[in-house]
């Protein structure tokens, strides 16, 4: 494994909470995500314009997508965006 497989692995252990994420019709996937509740989305000048949460997902165990289910404790939300992809991990941001 690249030391950065080795560090989000590290990540992962520390802070990921068990998830399940379901497309579609198919089966749901079991997965731990790193939730970041409260992320804030900038607009002009550096206003804050609103907070999101949102979920980190390793591709090693799903390659999250718009339209995806999460569900986190019995919680389900659908993912309305990613914010980013870098080969190791999808930061995917939650509905509500």
């Amino acid at each position: 494994m690249s030391d950065f497989g080795d560090m989000h692995a590290a990540l992962f252990e520390a802070f990921a909470v068990p998830a399940t994420i379901q497309r579609g019709a198919d089966a749901p996937v079991d997965v731990d995500v790193i939730v970041d509740e409260g992320q804030q989305v900038q607009g002009d000048f550096g206003r804050v314009t609103s907070q999101v949460t949102v979920v980190h997902v390793q591709v090693a165990q799903f390659r999250a997508a718009v339209g995806d289910q999460v569900t986190i404790g019995g919680v389900s939300r659908p993912i309305v965006a990613l914010q980013r992809d870098d080969g190791f991990v999808v930061e995917a941001v939650l509905h509500g």
